[in-house]
């Protein structure tokens, strides 16, 4: 699969799926915490990960921001060891019944 097919299949993917915690949780792969760096796409994810706190009650943890702002600096640095599509989307299927 080339890079535009894997970005369709993503899209196809997203648009299809209802559930707010996957969604969250993409996003803030794509957006580490807020304060690493102040841009448009951040403050987006932090308006997201409110409106979801405030929607479900639930608070992310700090360690997942920890977390989330190592893997941003080792994605920086070329360092962040990624997982293939396939093996990702089928983990995805059989995590959230997909």
């Amino acid at each position: 699969m080339n890079i535009n097919e894997l970005k369709k299949a993503i899209q196809d993917e997203l648009k299809e799926c209802n559930d707010s915690d996957l969604l969250l949780d993409v996003l803030l792969r794509f957006y580490p915490y807020p304060g690493t760096e102040k841009d448009q796409k951040n403050q987006q994810a932090a308006e997201s990960e409110t409106t979801y706190t405030v929607n479900t009650g639930f608070q992310i943890p700090d360690w997942k921001w920890k977390q989330l702002e190592e893997e941003s600096q080792k994605l920086k640095r070329g360092t962040l060891e990624l997982t293939d599509w396939v093996d990702f989307e089928s983990e995805l299927r059989k995590e959230y019944g997909l």
